[in-house]
């Protein structure tokens, strides 16, 4: 999917999690989650230096990030 097509909002209730290959200028969705702490458990093993992974609540808002930017 087209990042210009994936929303960042989640369905309702859920959570999303999209990674960013920041060296290619990707961003890819990784998944819809039942729990923050789902989502946060695979951002926390998808983000890393470079490739950081946002976790989005349903109404589009960033909930956390890890990984780093550098």
């Amino acid at each position: 999917m087209d990042f210009d097509e994936l929303q960042l909002s989640a369905p309702t209730g859920k959570f999303r999690v999209i990674g960013f290959a920041l060296r290619d200028g990707q961003k890819y969705m990784i998944g819809d989650f039942d729990s923050r702490e789902a989502a946060e458990g695979s951002a926390k093993k998808h983000g890393m230096v470079g490739n950081p992974a946002h976790v989005y609540n349903d109404l589009a808002d960033l909930v956390v990030r890890y990984g780093s930017r550098q």
